[in-house]
């Protein structure tokens, strides 16, 4: 088994000493109750319930399916997820490998449950692992999932293990390792369970997508499209990520119809901004999409430019501020545009986007009176000429998978 990563913290004590987050006061009661228990016990029921209201807000892929609710180590798991979902990974950690720890000395369990337990504590360590940047240790964990599972009541660990280290070999650019990890999910003469393969075909997408394989990441977003079991917040980040496609495809018509529901029924912003993101571009490079905005009763640049005032991600109040100064200096309004991107590019130092923040110096350095050369065009479309352009989005959309996004 993988030791305990040293850079974390072992105690809650600890945790608490050098955390820059902090968990809320449920949650790390809860955290104190099972490092000092001695085995898997029901958790405080007052304090369980009281956490109700924040585990409905945790992405379906960090909780438990509702047949486990009255089995203690899964309630113990969803606290687990929700303390990692609000930015408290050593915190998680810690109640993870105590759960681990519980898990192996409980010979009263059957070993098939036993081995699940332990596979989906190794896989959660694992993506934490992952998320805070120990690439090594997230390997170790994944494959320890996978042992497990091969011995497990379900095959949970070995799935989750072999997603874990896909998504481990991307961030380390690793890309036919990914591919093999994610085919083996999609592909395999036995596929995974749906709750698997969706992220794997959202992952084979972005890594098409990387390589300018444009159809061939919207196929796999309609793969993945197709498995979700509405409703499903991913939905609309789903829809989000076919729009930019259809946008870097020059389809800009269909990428619209994508989005249009995004922006009615979407309050979130990280899913928000890339979406305005999309329909600025759109609106520079094909005006007539302007009809489907006029339509809906919506104009895409006043209302980017009121959800800049609110708070949002600093990777996505970049990149929005970005289009909304590129769609600026469409209009001729060059100042207000070099404005923007100013403020955009003190963020982007400020939190480290390196890439931002070498493309925002090369605007802002162009020659303000010729400025028309710095406009941006999705990465796909750059440097290309209006015909190109055109003769990509005419092969684009007599494919049935960018057709199908007028259907949305």
């Amino acid at each position: 088994m993988t030791a305990l990563d040293n850079r974390l913290p072992c105690t809650v004590a600890q945790w608490l000493q050098t955390a820059t987050a902090r968990a809320g006061e449920d949650a790390l009661l809860l955290a104190l109750e099972l490092e000092q228990a001695d085995a898997v016990y029901f958790p405080t029921p007052s304090r369980w319930a009281a956490l109700g209201p924040a585990l409905q807000r945790v992405p379906p892929q960090y909780v438990v399916a509702p047949e486990h609710a009255g089995d203690p180590f899964w309630a113990w798991l969803d606290i687990a997820a929700l303390v990692e979902f609000e930015e408290a990974p050593g915190l998680a950690h810690l109640m993870i490998q105590r759960l681990l720890a519980h898990t192996l000395r409980a010979e009263a369990t059957e070993d098939a449950v036993r081995a699940l337990h332990a596979g989906l504590c190794c896989a959660r360590l694992g993506r934490i692992a992952r998320t805070v940047g120990h690439g090594e240790d997230a390997r170790a964990w994944y494959a320890d999932a996978m042992q497990w599972g091969t011995r497990a009541a379900s095959p949970d660990p070995t799935y989750q293990g072999m997603l874990g280290l896909a998504v481990t070999a991307v961030a380390h650019g690793n890309i036919p390792a990914a591919t093999r990890w994610l085919r083996g999910l999609v592909d395999g003469t036995a596929p995974a369970p749906a709750a698997y393969r969706l992220p794997a075909h959202q992952q084979l997408a972005m890594l098409a997508r990387k390589r300018g394989q444009l159809i061939d990441a919207l196929l796999h977003c309609w793969a993945a499209y197709d498995l979700l079991e509405r409703p499903d917040p991913r939905e609309a980040s789903l829809r989000v990520t076919m729009a930019e496609i259809a946008c870097e495809a020059g389809a800009y018509m269909e990428a619209v119809h994508a989005i249009r529901d995004v922006l009615t029924t979407t309050s979130h912003t990280r899913v928000l901004a890339p979406a305005y993101v999309v329909a600025l571009q759109c609106l520079r490079h094909s005006p007539s999409t302007e009809a489907l905005w006029r339509a809906d009763g919506r104009d895409p640049m006043a209302e980017a430019a009121a959800l800049l005032s609110g708070e949002m991600a600093p990777s996505d109040s970049v990149a929005l501020r970005l289009a909304l100064g590129d769609s600026l200096l469409a209009a001729g309004k060059t100042a207000r545009a070099v404005e923007l991107w100013s403020i955009a590019l003190d963020a982007a130092r400020r939190h480290h986007l390196h890439e931002r923040v070498f493309g925002l110096e090369q605007r802002i350095e162009t020659d303000r009176h010729t400025v028309a050369a710095a406009t941006a065009d999705a990465p796909a479309d750059r440097g290309a000429r209006p015909s190109a352009r055109r003769a990509r989005a005419a092969v684009a959309q007599r494919h049935p998978a960018v057709r199908r996004l007028l259907q949305l």
